[in-house]
């Protein structure tokens, strides 16, 4: 066998995660999906391990051809079932997710959460048996789990600068758990063979902490859709309940949202994800929960909007807005990471300027629809055979 056989043959893939969520229930999810769909595509062989203590519903139900295992599982495969002490965990869950919430805005976040000794021991028992070329880890999160000696070579999936994270959130006066340093931060990276980036921006923050290693810029992985004409009025959000989603959309219904309002009375805020479930009632807001298919939504709305002020990364919910042929109003922290030519959306940072050029696209149509247009060919940057070709690399004489 010469070595181009050896390049072309397919790896044995390890992701270990600490979620399985399924595609557009969250940035994090989303994006991993992404990734491992592409490793499968490029014609690798996949596991999927779960150290998390329960599924995030009764059961889950993965891609074709790949094998999930999870800690709290009764089987592994395709399809995932809880174990009845996960269901016990997942069910308290829910009831304090529902639970009436405290008053007042919150002056911590969590960014993540190291695993603890029993989640590594039950980690290095799934990975008995298994002989893995390469190992993605994600987020650095997750990198007390290569305590177990796993082979491989190791790829981090960084999804964010975590200090960089870190730093927005404290300068928002918010304190931060864990506090991620850069020097932490750069002891963690540098251990690596290659790291994942989400934009070109942290690609570079990253090759500074890491410069000997292999760094690639990976956008996160979504398909133009099939989409209906513009036909709506109202203006679509989603997001999960991530603490930087409440904050900008509570921003916005305070300080934005009003002066639409008074301004054109019969517009409508349609609200999408998780999020819904932590915001209050206000006029002319529709909150549809989590919605599996966003084109149910697609006919009522004919663009959309992102008001997050604090965070880093790329903001995948922009990347869905443009798969739907939607622009986007949003901030500079929302516009971060992504390609800067003929971009569909617009970036204001204060209220006026916000419900400014909401009034904007509001009035007059044809600009909404042309944001719409551009979204159709911008979105061809996050395409499966642009991702797969950003990835590829990872493997090349490996």
């Amino acid at each position: 066998m010469d070595a181009n056989e050896v390049t072309k043959a397919p790896k044995r893939i390890v992701f270990i995660v600490n979620q399985l969520a399924p595609f557009h229930s969250d940035g994090a999810g989303t994006y991993n999906r992404g990734l491992l769909n592409a490793c499968k595509r490029l014609g690798h062989d996949v596991t999927v391990i779960c150290c998390a203590r329960q599924l995030p519903g009764l059961w889950f139900q993965g891609e074709p051809g790949i094998r999930f295992i999870h800690a709290g599982s009764l089987f592994e495969g395709r399809y995932i079932l809880n174990s009845w002490a996960s269901l016990a965990r997942y069910a308290y869950k829910q009831i304090k997710r529902y639970a009436p919430k405290k008053n007042g805005p919150a002056t911590s976040v969590s960014i993540g959460y190291f695993p603890t000794e029993a989640e590594i021991r039950e980690a290095t028992r799934l990975l008995k048996g298994i002989d893995p070329t390469h190992v993605f880890v994600d987020t650095i999160f997750r990198d007390r789990f290569l305590a177990a000696h796993i082979p491989g070579r190791r790829v981090l999936i960084a999804h964010d600068v975590f200090s960089e994270r870190t730093r927005s959130f404290e300068a928002s006066g918010r304190v931060v758990n864990p506090a991620i340093s850069a020097e932490m931060e750069k002891r963690i990276v540098s251990s690596y063979d290659a790291i994942i980036a989400i934009n070109a921006d942290e690609a570079r923050l990253l090759k500074e902490m890491a410069p000997e290693r292999q760094v690639l810029t990976v956008f996160p992985s979504v398909d133009a859709r099939k989409t209906i004409d513009l036909s709506g009025s109202g203006i679509l959000y989603i997001g999960s309940s991530a603490h930087h989603n409440v904050e900008g959309l509570e921003w916005f219904l305070s300080d934005i949202w009003p002066r639409v309002r008074q301004a054109r009375g019969d517009v409508n805020l349609h609200v999408a994800g998780s999020i819904c479930s932590v915001i209050g009632d206000h006029e002319g807001v529709i909150r549809h929960g989590v919605v599996k298919d966003m084109n149910d939504l697609r006919k009522d709305v004919s663009f959309a909007i992102n008001p997050i002020r604090v965070g880093s990364g790329l903001k995948i919910k922009m990347v869905d807005y443009f798969a739907m042929g939607l622009g986007c109003i949003t901030t500079s922290v929302g516009a971060q990471g992504f390609p800067t030519a003929d971009v569909p959306f617009a970036v204001e940072d204060d209220a006026q300027g916000f419900a400014g050029r909401i009034d904007e696209w509001l009035e007059d149509k044809a600009v909404a629809e042309q944001m719409g247009k551009r979204a159709k060919t911008y979105v061809g940057h996050f395409s499966s055979g642009a991702i797969d070709a950003a990835l590829s690399p990872i493997f090349d004489g490996a």
